[in-house]
């Protein structure tokens, strides 16, 4: 039996045709949650799926992503693994961007229209725009233990990221 955990890093070829497997996975995913008001599609390893909807930082175009959260009262915490491939994931890049737009101003879209708001939606049709905080230090290590109590993968993904450090967010809504 192979030891998948034990892989070495990605190629940037490898990469690529794994992603694309990722998304079609991921639309189908976000169809069924959609369609079903999150009762498929809701949960995965008894942890909540919530949908984010995040626009290009260059093209201004809203993507949704279903992601692994756990909550934090009000808040989401969002793992940034993209499969443990050396880059990070382009919601992550893009969140990053809306805050940078909200904190100083910066606006990156190609045509220098503002971002919109990022959206968190859960538990179906509950949704609410979100600010999000990138976690450091302890607080950081703290939440990644329990995602990797969640998800065991999430360990040998930040082995395979190579130098990348995999980032945790948490997410609030703005209310």
């Amino acid at each position: 039996m192979v030891d998948l955990d034990a892989r070495p890093p990605a190629t940037p070829f490898s990469e690529r045709t794994g992603l694309l497997g990722v998304r079609v996975m991921e639309a189908i995913n976000v169809s069924l949650f959609e369609v079903s008001k999150g009762r498929v599609g809701g949960t995965i390893w008894g942890s909540p799926v919530v949908l984010l909807r995040v626009s290009g930082r260059r093209s201004g175009i809203r993507r949704t992503k279903p992601l692994l959260a756990l909550p934090d009262g009000d808040a989401w915490i969002l793992v940034g693994s993209r499969g443990g491939t050396t880059e990070h994931p382009d919601w992550y890049r893009n969140l990053l961007a809306y805050e940078a737009q909200e904190t100083q101003g910066v606006i990156s879209t190609y045509d220098g229209q503002p971002l919109a708001a990022p959206v968190v939606t859960w538990a179906g049709d509950h949704h609410a725009p979100v600010r999000a905080e990138v976690l450091h230090g302890e607080e950081r290590e703290r939440w990644w233990a329990r995602l990797v109590a969640v998800y065991p993968k999430f360990a040998s993904y930040q082995q395979r990221a190579s130098d990348r450090l995999i980032p945790v967010v948490r997410v609030t809504p703005v209310h």
